[in-house]
């Protein structure tokens, strides 16, 4: 890969986050705590899924090995309700934040922590690569769509385990909304792998399953927030 395509990659893949912070108010209210916390729970959640993922996986049945394969890979998905609900709740990183203020800074820290951990090493090794590929300007676009994905998972949550912010008639649709949101990124890959999704149009898919995911959150937050008020 030629210097000046991984430069564009790299900024393509990790400005993003430090553009939110900096366009939004975050910056102004100092809660660069909240994201490095958020950063930090999505590293430790990662982990957790692999180790988990590692005793869940079958043996040398072959029949069954794929289906049993995609049925743990969704269930370890779920953990990041886990790994996002340590984020959110932790009153001793989020002390003099508000709700905006928390899942934005948990959205940015969660989405930046899954960028280095998928995206740098490949990145890398494409820059020593004599070859041009689309591949890691798609992986750097999809960067950006799980920012997206990040923040809106991260509003949902915040609705959710805060016990003032919400109608008790929203609580089902905030669960389904949370579930949703935490399969939407392993059902996407399943789908590649098995319905031979590729290319700008599995990124087009679920960059649309996302914007969907968002528009949804946001109208949740906003009839929590307006009720009360």
């Amino acid at each position: 890969m030629a210097l000046f395509h991984f430069v564009n990659c790299v900024a393509l893949c990790f400005l993003p986050h430090a553009v939110y912070y900096h366009a939004t108010d975050m910056a102004e209210y100092d809660v660069l705590g909240s994201v490095m916390h958020g950063f930090a729970c999505q590293l430790g959640t990662a982990f957790a899924k692999m180790v988990v993922l590692a005793f869940l996986l079958p043996g040398a049945d072959a029949i069954h090995q794929d289906w049993a394969k995609d049925s743990a890979q969704m269930l370890v998905a779920l953990m990041d309700v886990i790994g996002i609900w340590f984020a959110l709740v932790s009153k001793f990183a989020h002390r003099n934040t508000s709700n905006a203020h928390k899942f934005q800074s948990v959205g940015v820290g969660w989405a930046f922590a899954d960028s280095l951990l998928k995206r740098a090493a490949p990145l890398y090794l494409g820059a020593i690569s004599p070859e041009f590929t689309y591949d890691h300007i798609q992986s750097a676009i999809r960067s950006n769509i799980v920012l997206i994905q990040s923040l809106s998972f991260a509003a949902v949550g915040t609705l959710l385990w805060n016990k003032k912010s919400k109608p008790q008639s929203l609580v089902p649709l905030l669960k389904l909304s949370l579930a949703v949101h935490a399969l939407v990124p392993m059902a996407m890959s399943l789908a590649e792998q098995h319905l031979h999704i590729e290319g700008f149009i599995a990124l087009g898919t679920e960059l649309a399953i996302s914007a969907a995911c968002a528009l949804t959150s946001w109208k949740l937050y906003s009839t929590c927030t307006s009720k009360r008020d």
